[in-house]
């Protein structure tokens, strides 16, 4: 790993981990109510909003391609800056000045841990897995072949909604075990897909790697495919996850060849 690309890793794994604390914070110590209204408090604005902060900062750092950079000082300055002007529906309009307050202070925290940073401090850092969000131009390539392939157009897919022009098989999620999901993991790799797509309901699409897709799931609807779009694995909220693409579903039908009512049941 090259010193730029072990800054870019370093910060990418500040923002996770902050994330990830606060986040815990914000569960273990929320005060607010949530029945008959869910609502927050004052000291529930000072907590959520920072690790949607972090999450908007985290958005923007993906954006860079450290590869694309030799210099030290010049991809700092570029994190800081992408890292700080980057918005999100969560940070763009303030509910009150706690939350304002909030947000302003985990970006000054880690404008001052980038600037703090020493090419020394890159040394052994443990890589992440890929995780590049697409720009826009990209995004709307991206989209207009999985459309174009998989009748997929930003909503509900198989089997939620009826879309797809080729066949899809479906399972609840709850009944894919850890053994089948490091099967369809090694299935893809054999296929070559080391690097993947990632579309989501959130609009922030990725470039990304079979690491990312050992859930299918993250909080949101989410299409998983590679660059020849002659398969797909679609997760949504219903703990559906959908697979397209003849060769994996006859792999999909094999391995559940002795649980076949799993396949399409919503029971």
């Amino acid at each position: 790993m090259t010193k730029v690309e072990g800054l870019h890793t370093l910060v990418r794994t500040y923002c996770i981990d902050a994330i990830a604390f606060w986040k815990k914070e914000y569960a273990e110590k929320r005060t607010g109510s949530d029945f008959p209204e869910y609502t927050y408090s004052d000291s529930d604005y000072n907590l959520f909003p920072r690790y949607n902060a972090l999450d908007a900062i985290l958005k923007g750092i993906e954006l860079l391609v450290p590869t694309e950079y030799r210099d030290f000082k010049t991809l700092k300055k570029d994190i800081i800056e992408v890292a700080l002007e980057n918005e999100t529906a969560f940070t763009n309009n303030p509910d009150n000045d706690i939350e304002e307050k909030a947000i302003k202070e985990e970006r000054v925290k880690f404008k001052a841990y980038v600037e703090s940073l020493k090419e020394s401090d890159v040394k052994d850092i443990e890589p992440l897995p890929l995780r590049r969000r697409l720009k826009t131009n990209e995004k709307m390539t991206v989209r207009q072949m999985l459309h174009e392939v998989w009748g997929y157009d930003g909503d509900y897919w198989e089997p939620l909604g009826k879309k797809s022009p080729k066949e899809t098989v479906f399972l609840l999620s709850k009944y894919i075990t850890d053994g089948d999901r490091l099967f369809i993991k090694e299935l893809l790799a054999k296929k070559g897909g080391k690097h993947l797509y990632e579309v989501n309901e959130t609009g922030d699409d990725y470039e990304t790697d079979l690491e990312s897709i050992s859930s299918f799931y993250q909080d949101h609807e989410v299409m998983y495919f590679d660059e020849t779009y002659k398969w797909a694995i679609y997760g949504s909220h219903e703990e559906t996850i959908t697979f397209g693409g003849e060769w994996l579903i006859n792999s999909i039908k094999e391995r559940f060849k002795d649980r076949p009512e799993l396949i399409n049941s919503w029971n």
